[in-house]
Protein backbone atom coordinates (compact mmCIF):
# COMPACT_ATOMS: atom_id res chain seq x y z
CA UNK A 1 0.00 0.00 0.00
CA UNK A 2 3.08 2.11 -0.09
CA UNK A 3 3.09 5.10 -2.94
CA UNK A 4 5.96 5.99 -3.08
CA UNK A 5 9.99 4.58 -1.83
CA UNK A 6 12.88 6.32 -1.85
CA UNK A 7 16.17 5.41 -2.73
CA UNK A 8 19.55 6.32 -3.30
CA UNK A 9 23.47 5.28 -4.37
CA UNK A 10 26.83 6.13 -3.05
CA UNK A 11 30.55 5.20 -3.20
CA UNK A 12 30.51 7.13 0.19
CA UNK A 13 32.05 9.99 -1.83
CA UNK A 14 29.13 10.39 -4.62
CA UNK A 15 25.33 10.10 -3.21
CA UNK A 16 22.31 10.20 -6.28
CA UNK A 17 18.73 10.08 -4.32
CA UNK A 18 16.10 8.74 -6.06
CA UNK A 19 12.13 8.86 -5.21
CA UNK A 20 9.42 6.04 -7.10
CA UNK A 21 6.33 7.22 -7.16
CA UNK A 22 3.30 5.15 -7.99
CA UNK A 23 0.64 6.47 -10.50
CA UNK A 24 -1.38 5.69 -13.21
CA UNK A 25 -1.27 6.34 -17.30
CA UNK A 26 -4.13 5.52 -19.23
CA UNK A 27 -5.77 3.58 -17.02
CA UNK A 28 -2.27 1.20 -16.14
CA UNK A 29 -0.30 0.97 -12.93
CA UNK A 30 3.39 2.49 -13.52
CA UNK A 31 6.17 3.42 -11.51
CA UNK A 32 7.24 7.73 -12.04
CA UNK A 33 10.75 8.13 -11.15
CA UNK A 34 12.67 11.15 -9.77
CA UNK A 35 16.18 12.01 -9.18
CA UNK A 36 18.56 14.48 -7.51
CA UNK A 37 21.73 14.31 -10.02
CA UNK A 38 25.12 13.48 -8.05
CA UNK A 39 25.58 15.05 -4.82
CA UNK A 40 28.87 15.36 -3.83
CA UNK A 41 31.19 15.21 -0.40
CA UNK A 42 29.59 16.88 2.67
CA UNK A 43 26.17 17.72 0.68
CA UNK A 44 25.66 14.14 -0.42
CA UNK A 45 26.47 12.72 3.52
CA UNK A 46 23.95 15.89 4.74
CA UNK A 47 21.32 15.05 2.72
CA UNK A 48 21.47 11.14 3.98
CA UNK A 49 21.90 12.28 7.55
CA UNK A 50 18.27 14.20 6.83
CA UNK A 51 16.82 11.13 5.44
CA UNK A 52 17.82 9.12 8.57
CA UNK A 53 15.96 11.49 10.80
CA UNK A 54 13.04 11.40 9.08
CA UNK A 55 9.76 9.78 10.74
CA UNK A 56 7.75 6.59 8.83
CA UNK A 57 5.14 8.47 7.45
CA UNK A 58 7.57 11.16 5.97
CA UNK A 59 9.45 8.01 4.22
CA UNK A 60 5.74 6.71 2.80
CA UNK A 61 5.26 3.74 5.35
CA UNK A 62 1.72 3.82 7.29
CA UNK A 63 1.45 2.24 10.95
CA UNK A 64 -1.22 -0.79 10.39
CA UNK A 65 -1.23 -2.63 13.60
CA UNK A 66 -4.30 -3.45 15.11
CA UNK A 67 -5.28 -2.89 18.50
CA UNK A 68 -5.38 -6.38 20.66
CA UNK A 69 -4.15 -8.27 17.56
CA UNK A 70 -0.55 -8.75 15.87
CA UNK A 71 0.16 -9.72 11.96
CA UNK A 72 2.64 -12.58 11.98
CA UNK A 73 3.15 -13.13 8.03
CA UNK A 74 2.41 -11.98 4.93
CA UNK A 75 -0.22 -14.66 3.00
CA UNK A 76 -0.64 -13.23 -0.45
CA UNK A 77 -1.46 -10.03 -1.83
CA UNK A 78 -5.14 -9.77 -4.54
CA UNK A 79 -6.32 -7.73 -6.35
CA UNK A 80 -7.73 -5.00 -3.28
CA UNK A 81 -6.24 -6.72 -0.53
CA UNK A 82 -2.92 -8.34 1.08
CA UNK A 83 -3.66 -10.56 3.28
CA UNK A 84 -1.82 -11.92 6.54
CA UNK A 85 -1.98 -14.44 9.16
CA UNK A 86 -3.11 -12.74 12.38
CA UNK A 87 -3.33 -13.58 16.40
CA UNK A 88 -5.13 -11.89 19.00
CA UNK A 89 -3.48 -11.21 21.92
CA UNK A 90 -5.56 -13.18 24.24
CA UNK A 91 -4.97 -16.73 25.79
CA UNK A 92 -6.17 -19.28 23.79
CA UNK A 93 -5.37 -17.17 21.26
CA UNK A 94 -7.03 -16.88 18.11
CA UNK A 95 -5.65 -17.61 15.05
CA UNK A 96 -7.16 -15.59 12.23
CA UNK A 97 -6.76 -14.14 8.37
CA UNK A 98 -6.45 -10.23 8.51
CA UNK A 99 -7.29 -8.54 5.04
CA UNK A 100 -5.90 -5.25 4.89
CA UNK A 101 -7.45 -3.43 1.86
CA UNK A 102 -5.09 -1.58 -0.34
CA UNK A 103 -7.80 1.32 -1.42
CA UNK A 104 -7.46 3.53 1.78
CA UNK A 105 -10.08 6.04 -0.15
CA UNK A 106 -12.58 3.19 -0.82
CA UNK A 107 -11.84 0.06 1.64
CA UNK A 108 -14.55 0.75 4.16
CA UNK A 109 -16.90 -0.02 1.25
CA UNK A 110 -15.16 -2.96 0.19
CA UNK A 111 -14.70 -4.24 3.58
CA UNK A 112 -18.67 -3.86 4.51
CA UNK A 113 -19.23 -5.53 0.90
CA UNK A 114 -17.38 -8.74 1.93
CA UNK A 115 -18.54 -8.33 5.61
CA UNK A 116 -22.17 -8.40 4.58
CA UNK A 117 -21.68 -11.58 2.02
CA UNK A 118 -20.07 -13.46 4.58
CA UNK A 119 -22.57 -12.79 7.51
CA UNK A 120 -25.03 -14.03 5.17
CA UNK A 121 -23.60 -17.25 4.57
CA UNK A 122 -22.14 -17.41 7.89
CA UNK A 123 -24.50 -20.79 8.58
CA UNK A 124 -22.30 -22.75 5.62
CA UNK A 125 -19.10 -24.48 7.79
CA UNK A 126 -17.18 -23.91 4.61
CA UNK A 127 -17.65 -20.19 4.13
CA UNK A 128 -14.99 -18.28 6.85
CA UNK A 129 -16.71 -15.83 9.54
CA UNK A 130 -15.76 -12.46 10.71
CA UNK A 131 -14.25 -12.61 14.11
CA UNK A 132 -17.07 -10.57 16.19
CA UNK A 133 -16.04 -7.68 17.60
CA UNK A 134 -12.65 -7.39 16.10
CA UNK A 135 -11.31 -3.94 14.69
CA UNK A 136 -12.79 -2.61 11.31
CA UNK A 137 -9.25 -0.05 11.00
CA UNK A 138 -6.01 -0.36 12.11
CA UNK A 139 -4.04 2.26 13.32
CA UNK A 140 -3.24 4.66 10.27
CA UNK A 141 -7.25 4.18 9.41
CA UNK A 142 -6.89 1.75 6.37
CA UNK A 143 -9.69 -1.00 6.82
CA UNK A 144 -9.18 -4.41 7.74
CA UNK A 145 -11.04 -7.26 8.01
CA UNK A 146 -10.30 -10.36 10.02
CA UNK A 147 -11.69 -13.77 9.80
CA UNK A 148 -11.64 -17.68 10.62
CA UNK A 149 -10.47 -19.99 10.32
CA UNK A 150 -7.12 -20.40 8.58
CA UNK A 151 -7.24 -22.95 5.75
CA UNK A 152 -4.33 -24.74 5.13
CA UNK A 153 -3.06 -25.00 1.29
CA UNK A 154 -4.43 -27.40 -1.38
CA UNK A 155 -2.45 -30.00 -2.13
CA UNK A 156 0.50 -28.81 -0.40
CA UNK A 157 -0.08 -28.74 3.14
CA UNK A 158 -3.85 -31.01 2.97
CA UNK A 159 -5.00 -33.65 0.33
CA UNK A 160 -8.96 -33.69 1.22
CA UNK A 161 -10.87 -36.42 -0.50
CA UNK A 162 -12.92 -35.26 -3.64
CA UNK A 163 -16.36 -35.68 -0.86
CA UNK A 164 -15.28 -32.90 1.26
CA UNK A 165 -15.95 -30.45 -1.66
CA UNK A 166 -19.23 -30.89 -1.70
CA UNK A 167 -20.92 -28.49 1.05
CA UNK A 168 -19.27 -25.67 -1.22
CA UNK A 169 -21.58 -26.73 -3.76
CA UNK A 170 -24.29 -25.95 -1.36
CA UNK A 171 -23.35 -23.44 0.12
CA UNK A 172 -22.88 -21.56 -3.57
CA UNK A 173 -27.03 -22.54 -4.81
CA UNK A 174 -27.87 -20.44 -1.48
CA UNK A 175 -25.75 -17.94 -2.19
CA UNK A 176 -26.88 -17.45 -5.68
CA UNK A 177 -30.36 -17.87 -4.61
CA UNK A 178 -29.43 -14.65 -2.18
CA UNK A 179 -28.19 -12.99 -4.95
CA UNK A 180 -24.53 -13.75 -3.97
CA UNK A 181 -22.36 -14.22 -6.54
CA UNK A 182 -18.44 -15.04 -5.64
CA UNK A 183 -16.85 -14.17 -9.06
CA UNK A 184 -13.60 -15.21 -8.12
CA UNK A 185 -14.03 -18.95 -7.51
CA UNK A 186 -10.09 -20.58 -8.03
CA UNK A 187 -7.90 -23.31 -6.87
CA UNK A 188 -6.16 -20.12 -4.64
CA UNK A 189 -9.42 -19.00 -3.00
CA UNK A 190 -10.02 -22.75 -2.05
CA UNK A 191 -8.86 -23.83 1.50
CA UNK A 192 -8.70 -26.83 3.73
CA UNK A 193 -8.82 -26.69 7.51
CA UNK A 194 -8.98 -29.71 10.64
CA UNK A 195 -11.34 -29.07 13.16
CA UNK A 196 -11.81 -30.65 16.20
CA UNK A 197 -13.27 -33.73 14.73
CA UNK A 198 -10.96 -34.56 12.72
CA UNK A 199 -12.66 -34.37 9.64
CA UNK A 200 -11.13 -32.43 6.66
CA UNK A 201 -13.56 -29.12 5.91
CA UNK A 202 -12.87 -26.89 2.61
CA UNK A 203 -13.59 -23.55 2.31
CA UNK A 204 -14.49 -21.07 -0.12
CA UNK A 205 -12.19 -18.17 1.02
CA UNK A 206 -11.95 -14.00 -0.65
CA UNK A 207 -15.80 -12.71 -0.95
CA UNK A 208 -14.04 -9.36 -2.10
CA UNK A 209 -15.58 -9.44 -5.56
CA UNK A 210 -19.05 -11.07 -4.78
CA UNK A 211 -21.53 -9.03 -6.05
CA UNK A 212 -24.90 -9.10 -6.97
CA UNK A 213 -26.84 -10.73 -10.50
CA UNK A 214 -27.46 -6.45 -11.59
CA UNK A 215 -23.60 -5.28 -11.08
CA UNK A 216 -22.85 -8.30 -13.20
CA UNK A 217 -25.29 -7.86 -15.83
CA UNK A 218 -24.82 -4.32 -16.03
CA UNK A 219 -20.79 -5.19 -16.17
CA UNK A 220 -20.13 -5.41 -20.33
CA UNK A 221 -16.20 -6.58 -19.46
CA UNK A 222 -17.51 -9.72 -17.48
CA UNK A 223 -18.89 -12.76 -19.44
CA UNK A 224 -21.30 -14.47 -17.04
CA UNK A 225 -21.87 -18.56 -18.49
CA UNK A 226 -25.43 -19.19 -17.12
CA UNK A 227 -27.64 -22.56 -17.40
CA UNK A 228 -29.24 -21.25 -20.36
CA UNK A 229 -25.79 -20.77 -22.09
CA UNK A 230 -24.70 -23.81 -20.98
CA UNK A 231 -27.86 -25.63 -22.48
CA UNK A 232 -26.96 -23.75 -26.24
Amino acid sequence: WRTFVYGYLTDCKRFEFFKATKGKKEDNVVIFYERTGVLVGELGWSTLRTFTCQDDVTLGYEDVSILGWTLQSWLGTGLTSAVFYAEDNSSPKVHAVCKVYLNKANGANLRERERVALDKLSVFQCIPRVVAGAPANSACGRSVLIMTPRGLDIPIEIQPPVSAYAPIVLALAHAHANDIYHNDIAPQNILGVIPTSGDVTIILNDFGSATGMAQITSNASCLLYTSDAADE
